[in-house]
C-alpha cells in the first residue's frame, strides 16, 4: 500500500472567486452612535480615527473604508445605509476582514448578529470583535457568540425601557415629545413652546367650520385644494386623511395629549396607536387655542356619528356628507338609509331622487310603500318647514328653546360628579390603609378579606356612577351647543327664498322620508324633518301629476260649519293640487277658535307660507259672539289681488267695532278657554240626552265648532219641511241641514253656545214633539 502524502494547510488567505492568493488583508472598519447628541458625535469620530490608525499601522492590512451610521440604532439593521452598503461589498469579494469595537456597536439583535456572522463566514469574510477579542473566522464554536450578542441585545433592552421611563417622566411634566409643529402652530424646539400661525390657523377654523357644518373630510379636503391652500409642508394638494387628523387634535383647541403611541419593542421599533396599552397624558390649557372648545367637542360628536354607527351586523355602517342629505335621509317604513339616484341620466330630463337603500338594492317587496322623491322638492320642503319655525311657530319656537334652556340649567351634573369623585377618592385612600395594616399586621387575613372585598364593591359602584355622570355631561353639554347653535341660526335668519345647505346641516340632525299614520294609512310623500333642538315638523313632497284630477277647479272654501278639523296630511294634499293646478283657494276659518279639547286647528297659511293664490277669511265674531260689531279680516298675499279688494269693498269698520275686536283678541284668551270647555260639556250633554230619549238619532260629537248636527232620518220622511215642523210642534225655531249642505234631508243644526239650562229645555223640547209623532204615526193620527 503506497504512502498517504500530507499537503499542510496553507496560512495565506485564499480568494475564493480568483482562487489567488490574498497578499494583503483588506480590512473595512465599522463604527456607529445611536444618538445625534454632540457627546455621541464626537465618540463617532474618535472611532473613525481609531480605525484608520489602526489599520495603518498594520502591514499586512489594506484599508478598504471606514464605513459609518450617525444616529442610528443597532436593533435594526435594514435602517444602517452603511451597514447594509458594508455587507454588500463584502458579498462582492471587495473586504476581507471587518474590524468593529464590539458586537453591541454591530448589531444588539441576537438574531440579526448570527444571520450576518454566517453569511459572511460563509464567504470567508472575517469579523473582530475588539471589545470581546473575537474573530469569526477562527472561533471554535457560535455559543460565546450567542451568549454575548444575548447580553448586548439585553443592555439594549434595559436601554430602551430607561429612555422610555424618561420619556415618561417628561410627559408627566407636560413636556412634548418628538413633536416638530403642526398646521396653525410654530414649534419653539428651545422653550418647546407653540404659538399661533395666523395664515394657517384661518385654515384650521376652515376646516373645523366646514366639518361641523356637516362637510366630511374628502369634500373639504377637494375645497382646500382648489382654492389653494398650502400644508404644513407647502403643498397645494390635501387628502381627507390629513383633514381627519386635524379635525381630532386637541392642539386646536389649547390642549395636549402626550402618549398617543408606543413602541411595541426595542428591537422592531414597531409603533401603535396607544389604545389603553400604555400610559397617556393630557395637559389642559397647554398653549393658546385656535379654535373654541365648543367647537371641538362638536366635531368630536360628528366624529363619533360617523365612526360610530353600527349595523346589526356589528359592522360600522358608511357614513358620507358628500351631498347635502347624505347619510341623515332614514326610510319612515323600514327604517333603511336612503340613497340618492340619477333618473333619465344624460338627458334634459335628468333629475336626482332619494330612495330607500332596502328597496333599491333588495326588491320593491321588502319596502313596497317607500318612493323616490325628487330632491328638489326634499329641499323646497325644508324651506318651507324653516320658515314655518321661524315665522308662524316663532312664539312655540322661543318657549320650547326656553324650557329646554331652564331644564339644562337645572341638570347640576358637575357638582354630583365632584361628589362622587371624591368618594371614590376616599375608598382609594381607604384601600391603600387597608393594605398597609395588612402589611404591619394590625389587622387579621380575615377582617383584611372582608374589608377589601366591601372596598371593592362600593368602589365598583361609584365607578359606574361616574360613569353614567360623565356621560351625562357630555350628553348635557353636546345638546347645549347644539341648543345654542340652533338658536344663533334661528335668531339671525329670516325667512329662506331657497334651500341654504348651511343652514340645513346646522339646524336638522335627520329626515324621515314617508309616514304611517295612526289611521294605518301609508303616506310615502311625507317628509318629517328632525331638528337638533328635538323639534319635528312634517312637510309633504309634490307627487306626480295626475291627470285625471279636476283641471275645472278654481277654488275651494274649508266647510268649517260641518265641524270637521282637517288633518295636516289632507290639508298637504289640498295645496298639492292646488299648486300643481294654479288654482286659486279660499280658505274660510272664521271657526277656528272653537275647538273640542285636544283638536288643533293647522291654518292654510301655514301649509302654504308662500303661496300668492291662498285668500284666508278670518273673525272674532263667531269665537266672541261679536256679530253685532260687523268686523272680520281677510288675507290676500297676492298683491294685485288685494288691491282690488280695497277698492271694491267697501272698507270701513267703526271705531267701537275696531276696539272690540283688538280686546278680543289680545285680553280674550282665558274667555275663550273657558267657553271651549264649557262647549265640550254642553256636546257632552247632548250626546246623553239624545242617546235616552231619542235613541235611534244619530248624533257625533264634532271636532270643532258650537254647531251639532243630529240625523232623525229614522223619524221623519225625506222631503218633510223640519223649521216647520219644530216650530209648530215644539216652539223651537232650527236651521235644517239643507240651507248648507246637499243629501241633508232629515238632518237639524243645533246651536250648543247657549247656556246648559236653554240647552236642557231646548232639547226636551225637540225629543217631547218627535216621540208625541211617533205615537201618533203608531196609532195612526198622525
Amino acid at each position: 500500500m503506497s504512502d498517504v502524502q500530507v499537503i499542510k494547510a496553507n496560512s495565506n488567505r485564499i480568494n475564493r472567486k480568483t482562487s489567488k492568493v490574498i497578499e494583503r488583508i483588506r480590512v473595512a472598519a465599522y463604527c456607529r452612535v445611536s444618538t445625534d447628541s454632540e457627546e455621541q458625535l464626537t465618540s463617532y469620530n474618535s472611532q473613525v480615527l481609531h480605525y484608520k490608525n489602526l489599520v495603518e499601522s498594520n502591514p499586512e492590512w489594506d484599508l478598504v473604508d471606514i464605513f459609518a451610521d450617525e444616529g442610528i440604532s443597532g436593533t435594526q439593521t435594514d435602517k444602517r445605509v452603511e451597514f447594509q452598503r458594508m455587507i454588500n461589498e463584502a458579498m462582492e469579494g471587495k473586504i476581507d476582514l471587518i474590524i468593529t469595537k464590539s458586537i453591541s456597536r454591530f448589531a444588539r439583535n441576537t438574531l440579526d448578529t448570527l444571520k450576518y456572522v454566517r453569511m459572511l463566514k460563509d464567504n470567508n469574510v472575517a469579523i473582530m470583535f475588539e471589545k470581546e477579542n473575537i474573530n469569526t473566522l477562527t472561533m471554535n464554536g457560535e455559543m460565546l457568540l450567542v451568549i454575548l450578542s444575548s447580553l448586548a441585545q439585553q443592555e439594549s433592552e434595559s436601554l430602551s425601557a430607561n429612555v422610555k421611563m424618561g420619556l415618561k417622566m417628561k410627559m408627566k411634566r407636560g413636556e412634548l415629545i418628538g413633536f416638530h409643529g403642526c398646521l396653525g402652530y410654530d414649534y419653539n424646539p428651545i422653550d418647546k413652546t407653540l404659538s399661533i400661525n395666523e395664515e394657517e390657523a384661518k385654515i384650521v377654523r376652515y376646516i373645523f367650520q366646514r366639518y361641523i357644518e356637516g362637510a366630511g373630510a374628502f369634500i373639504i379636503a377637494k375645497e382646500l385644494t382648489r382654492l389653494n391652500y398650502k400644508t404644513k409642508k407647502g403643498n397645494t394638494t390635501w387628502n381627507e386623511g390629513s383633514i381627519r387628523r386635524i379635525v381630532k387634535n386637541e392642539k386646536y383647541k389649547g390642549d395636549i395629549l402626550l402618549g398617543k403611541t408606543f413602541t411595541v419593542d426595542p428591537l422592531t421599533h414597531r409603533r401603535l396607536a396607544n389604545m389603553g396599552e400604555e400610559e397617556q397624558y393630557y395637559k389642559n390649557n397647554n398653549h393658546e387655542p385656535i379654535i373654541s372648545e365648543e367647537m371641538f367637542e362638536e366635531a368630536q360628536r360628528l366624529i363619533n356619528i360617523r365612526n360610530g354607527k353600527l349595523n346589526n351586523k356589528g359592522r360600522g355602517e358608511k357614513y358620507s356628507r358628500k351631498y347635502a342629505f347624505s347619510s341623515i335621509i332614514k326610510c319612515g317604513f323600514c327604517g333603511g338609509t336612503a340613497v340618492r339616484r340619477s333618473w333619465h341620466s344624460k338627458s334634459i330630463h335628468e333629475k336626482y331622487v332619494w330612495s330607500c337603500m332596502t328597496s333599491v338594492k333588495q326588491g320593491r317587496k321588502y319596502c313596497q310603500h317607500s318612493k323616490g322623491l325628487d330632491e328638489k322638492e326634499i329641499e323646497k320642503a325644508f324651506v318651507d318647514s324653516f320658515n314655518i319655525l321661524c315665522s308662524d311657530n316663532r312664539d312655540i319656537v322661543d318657549e320650547f328653546l326656553k324650557d329646554m334652556e331652564q331644564t339644562l340649567s337645572n341638570m347640576d351634573v358637575s357638582k354630583e360628579l365632584k361628589k362622587v369623585e371624591k368618594e371614590i377618592s376616599t375608598i382609594e385612600n381607604k384601600l391603600i390603609k387597608l393594605v398597609d395594616m395588612r402589611v404591619d399586621d394590625t389587622i387579621d387575613k380575615d377582617t383584611y378579606e372582608s374589608k377589601y372585598i366591601e372596598f371593592k364593591n362600593q368602589m365598583e359602584k361609584l365607578k359606574n356612577d361616574q360613569t353614567v355622570l360623565l356621560s351625562s355631561l357630555t350628553e348635557k353639554k353636546d345638546f347645549k351647543n347644539r341648543m345654542k347653535a340652533f338658536r344663533e341660526i334661528y335668531e339671525k335668519n329670516k325667512p329662506l327664498k331657497e334651500f341654504d345647505r348651511k343652514i340645513f346641516e346646522s339646524v336638522v340632525d335627520k329626515i324621515i322620508l314617508g309616514k304611517t299614520y295612526e289611521n294605518g294609512e301609508n303616506n310615502p310623500y311625507s317628509v318629517t324633518f328632525i331638528f337638533k333642538t328635538g323639534f319635528e315638523t312634517e312637510e309633504k313632497c309634490k307627487t306626480k301629476k295626475n291627470k285625471s284630477e279636476d283641471k275645472k277647479m278654481c277654488s275651494y272654501t274649508e266647510d268649517d260649519t260641518t265641524g270637521r278639523v282637517w288633518t295636516q296630511d289632507e290639508l298637504n294634499q289640498l295645496a298639492d293640487i292646488c299648486e300643481r293646478n294654479d288654482l286659486w283657494l279660499i280658505s274660510d276659518e272664521i271657526h277656528c277658535d272653537l275647538l273640542r279639547a285636544g283638536k288643533k286647528h293647522i291654518p292654510m297659511g301655514k301649509i302654504m307660507p308662500d303661496y300668492d293664490k291662498l285668500i284666508t277669511a278670518m273673525a272674532v265674531s263667531k269665537s266672541f259672539n261679536m256679530a253685532g260689531l260687523m268686523i272680520s279680516n281677510i288675507i290676500i298675499p297676492n298683491d294685485k289681488l288685494r288691491e282690488t279688494w280695497l277698492t271694491r269693498h267697501y272698507n270701513f269698520d267703526n271705531p267701537l267695532s275696531v276696539a272690540g275686536a283688538q280686546a278680543a283678541y289680545e285680553k280674550g284668551g282665558d274667555w275663550l278657554d273657558e267657553l271651549n270647555v264649557y262647549l265640550d260639556k254642553n256636546f257632552e250633554f247632548t250626546k246623553e240626552y239624545l242617546a235616552e230619549h231619542l235613541p235611534k238619532a244619530n248624533f257625533r260629537i264634532s271636532e270643532a265648532t258650537y254647531l251639532a248636527w243630529v240625523d232623525i232620518h229614522e223619524y221623519f220622511d225625506e222631503g218633510e219641511d223640519l223649521p216647520l215642523f219644530f216650530a209648530n210642534e215644539a216652539g223651537v225655531l232650527l236651521e235644517g241641514g239643507g240651507m248648507f249642505v246637499q243629501n241633508s234631508d232629515c238632518f237639524i243644526r243645533l246651536n250648543l253656545a247657549c247656556p246648559n239650562s236653554i240647552l236642557l229645555e231646548g232639547l226636551q223640547r225637540i225629543c217631547n214633539a218627535i216621540n208625541l209623532k211617533m205615537k201618533k204615526v203608531i196609532n195612526n193620527e198622525y
